[in-house]
């Protein structure tokens, strides 16, 4: 089943609400990440534990950050997915993905069973 008008709008307005979200977090992580210590109203690391501590924080962030711009560049392309006139079909099998599942992910690539798939194929080889 293809997407009918309204559906279409509906996730439009859902990605580009996405993406909007996922920029801002960006920007702020990015902040966050130029300014460290900031937070520490001018504090400085006191001993090693507190310095492997903030060494952990911002590895979090720049982890965070990473996962972050991922999902942009998902969205993103989605976006363009959707501009090309070929958002909200599979990329690996083609056919229509579900409404409501573009509704929950309005950037998925893949309909149930092809992310199912390449879930399991993902958690098979990531064991060896």
């Amino acid at each position: 089943m293809t997407l009918d008008t309204r559906q279409h709008a509906e996730l439009a307005k859902l990605l580009e609400q996405r993406v909007s979200e996922l920029q801002d977090t960006v920007e702020r992580i990015r902040t966050a990440l130029a300014a460290p210590g900031e937070g520490n109203a001018g504090s400085e690391v006191q001993d090693s534990a507190e310095a492997g501590d903030a060494a952990m924080m911002s590895t979090m962030d720049v982890n965070q950050l990473r996962r972050t711009e991922d999902e942009l560049r998902e969205a993103l392309a989605a976006r363009q997915r959707m501009h090309d006139g070929v958002y909200g079909l599979c990329a690996d099998c083609d056919t229509p993905i579900a409404f409501e599942r573009l509704r929950v992910l309005p950037e998925a690539r893949y309909c149930v069973p092809d992310e199912e798939r390449r879930e399991k194929e993902f958690a098979h080889g990531a064991g060896r």
